[in-house]
């Protein structure tokens, strides 16, 4: 189980190797009154953290938390074998990072 947090804000991933494909069960707690728009994308781990700006220009996929603190959100693995990262973010209007969790797709 890896966990990652900043504050009130975690992501977990029951395992980190996953197949291209695969769907990535991604928990989340987030702090209560961020806006709508805040999201968790998947980025190349690659990727400097701590910019929303920045990793909006590289995620692969994402999805909006719509004013939820907790859940479960489901993606699909990249078809790229690598390092990926989930990052959630606390707005997508120049926010910031303020979660991660690395996994890896083989």
């Amino acid at each position: 189980v890896e966990v990652s947090s900043s504050g009130a804000a975690s992501l977990e991933l029951s395992k980190t190797v996953f197949s291209p494909g695969e769907s990535i069960e991604a928990r989340f707690t987030a702090p209560s009154g961020l806006p709508d728009n805040a999201w968790v994308g998947i980025i190349p781990s690659n990727i400097p953290h701590g910019n929303e700006a920045v990793n909006d220009q590289h995620d692969i996929a994402y999805q909006y938390l719509k004013g939820r603190t907790s859940g479960v959100l489901v993606f699909s693995a990249p078809d790229q074998p690598g390092s990926w990262d989930l990052r959630m973010h606390d707005t997508d209007n120049n926010g910031r990072e303020i979660a991660s969790v690395t996994f890896t797709v083989e």
